[in-house]
């Protein structure tokens, strides 16, 4: 194809017409362009209509989810609510279990001390009358200010009357043992079983439903008698 330049004046006439006749625009326009450049500004309004379909469904989903979230959100407040009163009722129950079974194990020690102070009675008795002391009264608790002596009875032999103690426990463990030393060495627990009808010399005696070794040596030491049911298993050192 040869290139012809345009003189002025055609120049001016093709403008022209470019501006007035519509037709003949259009026409240049289907010349000058491809067709895909001719197409583009339908493919333009479509992929924009795509866009705003695609913005929609986006936003739709988002507000699904959020929907979703603010449920899900609800359910894990109702599960807190829920777990924080489960919690509340089983710190209660607790609460209850350990109370009920801290006054059964207070009724189970209590009936424990009992059934050995109601043996320490009768092995006192057995273990003073083996060694030739005469009984002049009944074995008797005495109560003081401070608790109480579990067992105390008036006995004498060849040298005078005497006061037997004994303090008595289901297990003889050697604390137990030094507790009881050094309340027989008090003024106090002297002067209130004197108040009680009772005077010295004491025969300090421990009975354990079951005695452990170390409860044995700590008594031997400090001059306390050790009984169990089968008997006196350790004699006092020495009449207090």
């Amino acid at each position: 194809m040869v290139d012809v330049a345009l003189t002025p004046d055609e120049r001016a006439r093709f403008l022209g017409s470019l501006s007035s006749d519509a037709e003949f625009r259009e026409e240049v326009r289907r010349r000058i362009l491809t067709e895909e450049l001719l197409s583009m500004p339908d493919a333009l309004v479509r992929l924009m209509g795509a866009v705003g379909q695609l913005s929609q469904d986006v936003r739709a989903g988002f507000g699904s989810l959020r929907r979703e979230f603010g449920s899900l959100k609800t359910d894990f407040e109702s599960l807190k609510t829920d777990f924080e009163s489960l919690k509340t009722e089983l710190r209660s129950e607790m609460k209850s279990l350990e109370t009920g079974l801290r006054s059964e194990m207070g009724k189970l020690n209590e009936r424990l001390g009992e059934m050995a102070e109601d043996g320490a009675d009768a092995v006192l008795v057995a273990a003073l009358k083996l060694k030739g002391y005469r009984v002049l009264g009944e074995a008797a608790p005495v109560e003081m200010g401070s608790g109480e002596v579990d067992v105390a009875i008036a006995v004498e032999d060849v040298s005078g009357p005497k006061t037997a103690v004994v303090e008595a426990k289901f297990r003889l463990r050697a604390s137990h043992v030094r507790t009881y030393s050094r309340r027989l060495q008090s003024d106090g627990w002297k002067e209130a079983m004197r108040e009680a009808g009772f005077s010295p010399p004491w025969l300090p005696y421990i009975y354990g439903s079951r005695v452990y070794l170390d409860a044995l040596s700590e008594a031997g030491e400090a001059g306390i008698g050790v009984l169990a049911p089968a008997g006196e298993r350790l004699p006092p050192a020495a009449v207090a």
